[in-house]
Formats: C-alpha cells, sequence, structure tokens
C-alpha cells in the first residue's frame, strides 16, 4: 500500500507540475485520505482523486471524500446498508411532502 501511496503522490505532483510546498502538501494530504478509504485505482476513483486535488490547489471548495471503502466485515456492510437506506428513505420521503 505505500508504494502505491508514493506511486500515486508522485503521479501527481507530475500532472499538476507544480513544485510548491503549499501544493506538494495537498496531494499529500488528498492521496494519503484517499488510501486510508480505498486501495481502489479505478479510473474514476482516481478521477476523483485529481478533482479533489484540483479544486483544493485552485481554491474552490471542495466536496467531501466520497470514496467508497471496500467492505472488511459483514457488520460494516449492514451498517453501511442501514445508513444508505436511511438516507434514501428520508429523502423519498422529502418528494412526498413536496
Amino acid at each position: 500500500k505505500d508504494a502505491l501511496t508514493d506511486t500515486l503522490v508522485t503521479k501527481m505532483r507530475t500532472k499538476f507540475a507544480d513544485e510548491s510546498d503549499d501544493v506538494a502538501a495537498i496531494i499529500a494530504d488528498e492521496v494519503a485520505g484517499f488510501m486510508s478509504l480505498t486501495g481502489s485505482v479505478k479510473d474514476s476513483d482516481i478521477a476523483s482523486l485529481e478533482g479533489r486535488i484540483r479544486d483544493r490547489v485552485l481554491g474552490a471548495k471542495s466536496a467531501a471524500r466520497r470514496y467508497k471503502g471496500p467492505v472488511n466485515d459483514e457488520w460494516a456492510e449492514i451498517s453501511a446498508f442501514v445508513a444508505e437506506e436511511g438516507v434514501r428513505l428520508e429523502a423519498e420521503k422529502k418528494t412526498k411532502i413536496a
């Protein structure tokens, strides 16, 4: 995982081609957060990571991290399902009211 983290940091630093310490810190922070939530290297996840870095570098407001990490056990999977279902039911309730 550390090798993948280092590779992603290097790739992002090359992509953003800015040698300032601020940009390097943003990249390191976002990649570390990305790797702590997911080990995925799907194109869509990498694109989300690039977008978050770009937003922070440009000073734009960035959305919350939404990388879906791997589920490690059944209880975590059940908890994730219950949370998602609660959000869905709440949205459904709001649309009925409106």
